[in-house]
């Protein structure tokens, strides 16, 4: 077992750099607590949190507290294990919840990490007392039958404020949290920024990462966009995720280069932000045997699933045509059968507007690779398929094409995209995702993380989060004309922009009735402009203070 004698140490290692920003809640800890919210070992005391009690302890042991969905992680160490623990044992856990939450019991896949330590991880839903008991096959003592308890508070953790995102059942078209509260996506395009070296690019080290992260939560982003594996990701000392030659053995776990994946999607995870997790760039692992897939996925699921994530295919997992519809069906079915959360599943595909399999995935993740979004594509797409619309990727800011060195590219997108009803858009600049491609070829510049094209971000994020502006419920979108755009929900909340052009210009507002009040937004100074009290009618003449302005008005 080439890994054995370091992973623990390389997990260290890692996680004492990318510790978040609370160690009793996210804990640097060491081996056993490694950045989750709390750790139960088996074997010796595990770091990073208070521990859960096996019941190997006895009845009088103390239970540890936990908040609702505060990632709690248990260690436990095999007495015997096969030359390939990755193919050779399979571990899960039988979760059960409080009494009376009316949480179902539900299976939570565990992972091999290296050497004879093998983990299980989980987050509590609901307050109460959850027990837990494992499972080995083949049965193994040091991993099977063994029984924990953990107490939970009815406070949420910080690790997911609101609970998990996932597509709104009471809107259909959005995402919101576990507790209602809408989620907007507004993401970056990070493809290999979980690993230090892939696709012949420069290297981009943990503390890169960590001032990413940073960065984008404080510019309002929501959501990281990454590939956790692909065959070229791996890291400056010559790990990969699998063994062989250049990770080309896909029976072998390099749990090294997990473990350090770990660290940044917790550091990201933690600062408040939703990662969203893709397998495969170019669908290559669409090659392997099924057993191979499926193992996949059940490392991915098993590692990351008590985190604020979501799973799915690409970057561009069609593009070199390895996949096919049944395989795509397939990766979405064994992807939710492991995750006990369900957590929704998308596919990005590499031309424009292609949608995979679009009555299977849960959201569409869509490619527009263009500069010129229509308001019009936007709305027609974020109804057609009665679920959320994400435009995925788009042309690059810095990417050496016509229009894309000009920040209101970026805005233009935006907002279009937003206000003709999208659940969500990724914005991405060549100089993060693929540098080479930048004016900076030979490095990163995390410049770029605040340059003017990231302000545009951090302006549409604002306005969009006001307090009282009520997106999810908008259900009438038009295109006026003239880069002008009405998104609203009729008689109550009214969104009314205009691009380059300031003259005055006629709304229908026949489907409300009384005074309409509101303000005025600049979409250029991120600040806004000027109140308005409007009566409603079919005709209602509104005169912007300027161009590029959005209006709020709201029903009495």
């Amino acid at each position: 077992m080439r890994w054995a004698s370091t992973a623990l140490l390389a997990l260290t290692l890692v996680a004492s750099s990318c510790q978040g920003e609370d160690d009793a809640a996210g804990g640097s800890g060491g081996a056993a607590g490694q950045g989750t919210g709390a750790s139960a070992g088996t074997g010796a005391a595990a770091a990073g949190g208070a521990a859960g009690q096996s019941s190997d302890a006895g009845p009088d042991a103390p239970t540890a507290d936990h908040d609702r969905y505060e990632p709690i992680e248990i260690e436990l160490t095999a007495e015997s294990t096969p030359s390939n623990p990755y193919t050779g044992v399979e571990l899960a856990a039988q979760v059960t919840p409080p009494s009376g939450s009316g949480e179902a019991p539900y299976t939570v896949p565990g992972f091999w990490d290296g050497g004879d330590t093998f983990r299980v991880r989980f987050a509590p839903r609901n307050a109460g007392t959850y027990s837990l008991t494992t499972a080995s096959t083949p049965a193994d003592p040091g991993l099977d039958g063994k029984t924990f308890s953990f107490t939970v508070g009815s406070a949420y953790s910080s690790w997911a404020p609101h609970g998990f995102v996932n597509v709104d059942p009471a809107t259909k078209y959005y995402f919101a949290t576990d507790d209602g509260t809408p989620f907007l996506w507004v993401g970056d395009t990070n493809w290999i920024n979980l690993y230090e070296r892939a696709w012949d690019q420069p290297l981009f080290s943990d503390a890169m990462w960590q001032k990413l992260a940073d960065a984008r939560k404080d510019f309002g982003f929501s959501v990281l966009q990454s590939v956790v594996y692909n065959d070229s990701e791996h890291w400056e000392d010559g790990e990969y995720p699998f063994g062989g030659t250049q990770g080309d053995d896909h029976d072998v776990l390099n749990p090294v280069s997990w473990q350090r994946v770990d660290a940044r999607v917790q550091y990201a995870v933690k600062k408040g932000l939703f990662v969203y997790l893709m397998t495969s760039s170019n669908g290559k692992h669409f090659q392997w045997p099924v057993e191979q897939r499926e193992r996949l996925y059940r490392n991915i699921v098993a590692r990351y699933a008590a985190y604020n994530v979501g799973f799915g295919g690409g970057e561009e997992v069609d593009r070199n045509g390895f996949g096919t519809d049944a395989k795509y069906q397939h990766m979405i079915d064994a992807l939710h059968a492991l995750d006990p959360y369900r957590r929704m599943v998308g596919l990005h595909a590499a031309d424009t507007g292609v949608k995979l399999v679009p009555n299977a995935v849960d959201f569409l993740l869509i490619q527009y690779y263009t500069s010129q979004i229509s308001f019009d594509e936007s709305e027609g797409a974020s109804r057609k398929y009665g679920k959320p619309f994400v435009t995925a990727e788009t042309y690059y800011f810095d990417n050496g094409k016509s229009g894309m060195d000009d920040p209101v590219s970026i805005r233009r997108m935006t907002w279009r995209i937003l206000l003709g009803g999208a659940a969500g858009y990724t914005y991405g600049h060549m100089g993060i995702a693929v540098p080479t491609g930048s004016s900076h070829p030979t490095a990163y510049d995390l410049a770029d993380l605040t340059d003017a094209s990231a302000e545009e971000m951090k302006k549409v994020a604002a306005w969009f989060r006001e307090p009282g502006l009520s997106w999810w419920t908008w259900t009438r979108f038009e295109s006026l004309g003239n880069g002008r755009f009405l998104s609203a929900k009729p008689g109550v909340q009214y969104a009314i922009a205009t691009e380059s052009s300031s003259a005055a210009f006629d709304v229908d507002l026949s489907d409300a009735s009384g005074t309409l009040s509101g303000e005025w937004f600049d979409m250029a100074t991120g600040k806004p402009n000027g109140n308005v009290t409007l009566q409603a009618g079919s005709s209602v003449s509104v005169a912007p203070p300027g161009p590029w302005h959005v209006l709020r008005l709201d029903g009495s």
